[in-house]
């Protein structure tokens, strides 16, 4: 498999081409170790990182965990569950499209199976307030996508889970503790998280008396990064494509109300129904 399939699985699994900055990144991890950081701005399309992630995972099947760069699985965190829901539904068209095993998906699919798991790609959600699948802990080479919100993922990988059996914990920690990659979206809300993945991250290649051989990263996504430095940024290339041109450039309308405490409920209501009552509002 080649870089340059991506686009073709890309359009394949979602019904369009892949920006610049998707396919730059594929190839960049295929040749380089990951980078710091994603400065990408709002509707970018940040959660495609899902896809090449499992792009590039195929195309190191059949390596040794001390070979691969690239996780076996993928922990997509943020500190919202309406955004958590709408990482999976990203997560499960990916998912989909590979089981179905469609002539562009085929060898990504067939590639994935080559770790041993049960299928392609399993999707896991982790948050409050649902029932949560705990099938997948069963199958440590399963190539997967974890989206979670902080407290969630966070209890686990510290041998806290929420909602599990002492018993239960160290297996969780095992899971979500090594041939991971953390990618933390808006991490301006999650810097402690972020902070606790470093230590873990140090404890397992620096202070543990047998460092852990298997890929563990920590990747930041955030529009407002506090530094840039050794980012992976958006290129010219991409500020002159014609959809994600018209994202970057749209305008963002803003009036500013003066109300009163007791009547800004009220106020905003209002406001919510005259925006749903113009047309091409959905």
């Amino acid at each position: 498999m080649q870089a340059e399939g991506f686009a073709a699985f890309y359009q394949a699994v979602h019904g369009y081409p892949p920006f610049p900055w998707q396919q730059r990144l594929l190839t960049h991890l295929l040749a380089n170790p990951w980078p710091h950081s994603l400065a990408l701005p709002t509707a970018s399309g940040k959660t495609s990182v899902l896809d090449v992630w499992a792009f590039a995972l195929a195309t190191q099947a059949g390596q040794s965990a001390a070979q691969r760069t690239i996780p076996l699985r993928l922990c997509f965190v943020m500190d919202r569950r309406l955004v958590v829901d709408e990482v999976t539904q990203h997560a499960l068209t990916l998912a989909h499209a590979l089981a179905s095993q469609t002539p562009a998906t085929a060898a990504v699919a067939h590639q994935l199976r080559r770790f041993g798991g049960q299928m392609p790609l399993a999707v896991v959600t982790l948050r409050g307030g649902m029932y949560r699948d705990a099938t997948w802990r069963t199958w440590p080479n399963q190539p997967a996508i974890v989206v979670s919100t902080v407290d969630q993922v966070g209890s686990r990988l510290l041998f806290r889970g929420y909602g599990l059996s002492p018993y239960q914990w160290p297996v969780h920690a095992g899971i979500l503790g090594h041939d991971v990659c953390y990618v933390i979206d808006e991490a301006h809300l999650s810097q402690p998280f972020i902070e606790t993945l470093g230590r873990v991250a140090d404890y397992q290649q620096r202070w543990a008396e047998r460092p852990i051989a298997a890929p563990f990263h920590v990747l930041v996504m955030s529009a407002t990064l506090r530094s840039q430095e050794r980012a992976f940024q958006l290129h010219h290339e991409d500020h002159h494509h014609p959809v994600l041109r018209q994202r970057l450039e749209a305008t963002k309308r803003t009036r500013l109300l003066s109300v009163v405490e007791d009547t800004f409920e009220d106020t905003l209501m209002g406001e919510a129904q005259k925006l749903a009552a113009l047309d091409g509002v959905d």
